[in-house]
């Protein structure tokens, strides 16, 4: 049965550039596009990453089926949508501002999407949103082995992804690359190889795996050549004043995502080179689009997806001090040999 919560999770990504970024993806549209989620630790980068997959995916299932005779009605959600609001907002008498349609449209969104999640309920079997969700549902599933999450995705993802570059299985329409980035981590012998893997794609067929998604702190901290490469997204805490229905505000904790795009400044100024006008061109940031997602328990990553996502991480801290007090114990016997 689908949940208030599941509803309201969903509705909230629907409209956000990761979630069309991957409908884009899965329906042909877009080819190559990787996307690195920065900010600070718990800030909730692979969250925003983990549900803008799943919705997205769900999204562009419900556009696929839309229309389709052998498929319901309840599907074609932008349609009706649509429809609902041009007809609540016929009966105003007065044009609604911009705010009072957004409202409408969000009230409307969410009945015909709990429509369309339970006919995709029939296929898939139950759906699961939030923090009590103790197991993968079928989405989950499916979108699994694309998602590097646990300790044991090291070799599945490694096997796979060497499996793709020999051409022997079919590339997955996307990757969810967690913490698995970051440059310390080519020392360690757990993750060398899927590191040298991920590089290859990267520098020799960008257009192999469409879309890749990665988290890390900072962007100094990754793969120069998938830094190059990704669109970043920066994830940081904000508030911001919400309006209701009855008139109130409120002030509401969200997590901002800014997504930032390179942009090319040129000044005119002399050129004591060529002595006359001349041009200085220089590489800049601005902020392309955003997304707001509520701070709010239900928009919390799944409990297996989190158990899975710190154990992974607690092994590999433990293997990094094993590695460390072995190399001083060396040290140490190293100084008493040449002290003898």
């Amino acid at each position: 049965m689908v949940t208030e919560e599941a509803v309201r999770v969903v509705a909230e990504y629907w409209d956000t550039r990761l979630v069309n970024a991957v409908v884009s993806v899965f329906n042909g549209n877009l080819n190559n596009l990787n996307i690195l989620i920065t900010g600070d630790s718990g800030v909730g980068k692979t969250t925003y990453a983990y549900y803008g997959l799943k919705v997205g995916y769900l999204k562009y299932i419900i556009k696929d089926r839309c229309g389709k005779p052998e498929y319901s009605d309840a599907y074609c959600v932008e349609k009706l949508v649509n429809e609902d609001v041009k007809d609540e907002a016929s009966r105003w008498g007065r044009t609604p501002t911009r705010d009072e349609l957004a409202s409408i449209r969000a009230k409307f969104l969410r009945e015909r999407l709990y429509d369309a999640l339970e006919e995709i309920e029939f296929s898939y079997g139950s759906l699961c949103f939030g923090p009590n969700c103790t197991r993968p549902d079928a989405v989950d599933e499916r979108l699994r082995p694309a998602m590097f999450i646990s300790s044991d995705d090291v070799d599945a993802m490694s096997q796979l992804l060497a499996k793709v570059l020999r051409g022997e299985v079919k590339p997955p329409k996307a990757l969810l690359l967690d913490d698995a980035l970051y440059r310390n981590q080519y020392w360690d012998p757990e993750y060398r190889r899927l590191y040298k893997l991920i590089r290859d794609i990267i520098v020799h067929h960008r257009v192999t795996i469409p879309l890749m998604i990665a988290t890390a702190i900072g962007r100094n901290m990754v793969m120069k050549d998938f830094v190059t490469a990704a669109r970043n997204v920066d994830a940081a805490e904000r508030f911001y004043t919400v309006r209701y229905s009855d008139g109130t505000e409120h002030r509401k904790p969200f997590i901002r995502y800014w997504w930032w795009r390179k942009i090319y400044i040129s000044r005119r100024e002399f050129s004591y080179e060529d002595n006359g006008p001349g041009y200085n061109i220089k590489i800049g940031y601005t902020v392309d689009d955003e997304d707001l997602i509520p701070k709010e328990a239900a928009f919390k990553m799944p409990k297996w997806f989190e158990e899975a996502h710190l154990a992974r991480r607690r092994a590999y801290l433990l293997r990094s001090v094993e590695r460390y007090l072995a190399e001083r114990k060396a040290g140490n016997e190293v100084k008493e040999a040449e002290g003898a």
